[in-house]
């Protein structure tokens, strides 16, 4: 999968976006950007490693990566997915308070379907202005993203805690360290790991 926005900002632009579909598209290592992510999922189901917490994405919700947080997505095998993302430098937000409620940590935002639509919406509107390119796109882009990152912080209070989805074994996505050692400390034990197995008929 080619990020064509990281190069968009690589030129040197402050924000960019794009909308990108696949299947069996995962990432087998964790990366960093030097500016904000925010991750839309449009349908399918997605994961995602930040800072050696899971969380899982489906259709209607998004993510947002702070600069330097260390993060790779996958899925299951053989589900497509379709997704809309914008890159954007600490710069162009305009309120310090949104600035900074953003920073804390990376989340998923789960909003109620009118909600989710109308970040939807605004995502659309932020393409079209970069696919355009007509005079003041720039400047068009940065207040309708803007208008969006206020609206977010508004509900960060509905921003949910890592999801624990169920192992992902279906192809190299993961680190090669062990999975429950590394990502679940703590949360498993052989009793808990063995009890299906104690309740299957003849074991």
């Amino acid at each position: 999968m080619i990020d064509t926005a990281s190069f968009i900002m690589a030129g040197g632009q402050m924000i960019a976006t794009e909308r990108i579909q696949g299947v069996n598209d995962n990432m087998a290592k964790s990366h960093y950007h030097e500016y904000f992510e925010l991750y839309y999922l449009e349908y399918g189901k997605r994961y995602h490693m930040v800072n050696d917490n899971i969380y899982s994405l489906n259709s209607g919700e998004f993510i947002i990566f702070p600069p330097y947080s260390m993060h790779h997505s996958y899925g299951d095998n053989d589900v497509p997915f379709k997704r809309v993302l914008v890159y954007f430098s600490p710069e162009t937000v305009i309120v310090p308070e949104v600035l900074h409620t953003l920073s804390q940590s990376a989340g998923v935002y789960r909003f109620d379907t009118k909600a989710s639509q109308s970040v939807h919406l605004l995502l659309n509107d932020i393409l079209k202005e970069q696919g355009d390119g007509e005079g003041f796109h720039s400047d068009a882009m940065k207040m309708l993203l803007n208008l969006l990152l206020i609206k977010i912080a508004r509900r960060a209070d509905e921003k949910s805690s890592p999801g624990k989805p169920e192992p992902h074994y279906g192809n190299s996505s993961l680190p090669s360290q062990p999975f429950f050692g590394k990502h679940h400390p703590g949360r498993f034990s052989l009793p808990l790991l063995f009890k299906p197995l104690l309740l299957m008929p003849g074991v």
